[in-house]
């Protein structure tokens, strides 16, 4: 058996949409040694994260973890737990030093995510940087805004050197994981949007922040981030652009609230998650989305704004092929 005294970050999601592009930044940028955590434990992490870099096979650990099971919590700092599935390998010495943590989506009512705060804060993790998103402020009713409060308690009562909240608009790859189907089979997206206008971000400028957030001086690293990508669009805007990428009219279908929740409660989501993805629409209609773009960096309430450079139109060009209708056949296979 042999031992290891290198540093560690641990990866909550760290196979997920951040996650994974973040780990794959992690290896490539750093020296550190990556817990990542799935529910089949090592078996779950993705082949290709061992290909990112010469010496990645030694620095990735699988841990099993399940937000379901509570007693998978203490995988993530007991030693004797963790070393189960690393070829026997000894990692009584490995220090975690900093927590990335993308949050379950259970509800705010749900205190899985805190309990895991608090576990990390009694193993002596100095650093935790946090995935919320923009449309909800500290405090306020979803898990990543009540976590972010609960960050901010521990820091100032001198629990946590350093927490960060990651704040992206919304997501380009939304329009392939939630808008493919309709684009592809009805040529429109759906949403309560209306005109609100959003300026929608690449998960490589989320990972590129996160990184920073993890690894740069402690004195560099700000509490909160709001990322976005360079240009506000509304999802007229974005239909424009689909019809012009795809070479077919895409248009944007305005749903009513009664629609929407029927829409994703028939997907089946549960209805708390509904309620949350109802609001978020809402709030971006208001122009939620458009205020916190047009905000600057303020040292002074511990803000820094990042703004990404791939545009949505770039976005949506390199993945026109997941937009062709021979693409339902393919899938239909």
């Amino acid at each position: 058996m042999s031992s290891i005294e290198e540093p560690a970050i641990l990866l909550v999601g760290g196979t997920g949409t951040t996650g994974l592009p973040l780990s794959k930044l992690l290896l490539s940028k750093t020296d550190y040694t990556l817990l990542i955590t799935s529910r089949r434990g090592s078996q779950g992490i993705p082949a290709d994260l061992f290909e990112t870099c010469s010496n990645a096979g030694a620095r990735i650990k699988g841990v099993n973890f399940d937000w379901d099971d509570r007693s998978t919590f203490e995988n993530l700092f007991s030693d004797e737990t963790r070393a189960v599935g690393t070829d026997e390998i000894t990692l009584g010495s490995l220090k975690v030093e900093a927590m990335y943590l993308v949050p379950p989506y259970t509800g705010y009512t749900d205190n899985s995510a805190r309990v895991l705060v608090d576990l990390a804060v009694e193993h002596e993790v100095s650093r935790i940087v946090l995935l919320s998103d923009t449309l909800h402020e500290k405090g306020e009713l979803s898990i990543g805004a009540k976590l972010q409060e609960y960050l901010h308690e521990l820091k100032k009562a001198g629990k946590i050197e350093t927490y960060a909240v990651l704040r992206p608009s919304w997501f380009y790859r939304n329009f392939i994981q939630l808008d493919r189907g309709d684009i592809l089979q009805n040529n429109q997206i759906s949403s309560m949007k209306e005109d609100g206008r959003i300026g929608w971000v690449s998960v490589a400028t989320i990972a590129e922040t996160a990184l920073h957030a993890l690894v740069d001086d402690h004195a560099e690293v700000a509490e909160q981030y709001i990322i976005t990508g360079p240009n506000l669009h509304s999802c007229d805007d974005a239909a424009a652009i689909l019809t012009q990428v795809l070479g077919r009219e895409i248009r944007h279908h305005r749903l009513t609230l009664a629609d929407f929740l029927s829409r994703w409660s028939e997907a089946g989501f549960p209805k708390e998650y509904v309620d949350f993805l109802a609001t978020c629409d809402q709030r971006a209609a208001s122009g939620k989305d458009e205020a916190m773009f047009n905000l600057e960096s303020d040292p002074r309430s511990s803000l820094k704004r990042v703004k990404g450079s791939e545009t949505l139109e770039d976005y949506l060009r390199d993945n026109e092929s997941m937009f062709t209708r021979s693409r339902i056949d393919d899938d239909a296979l």
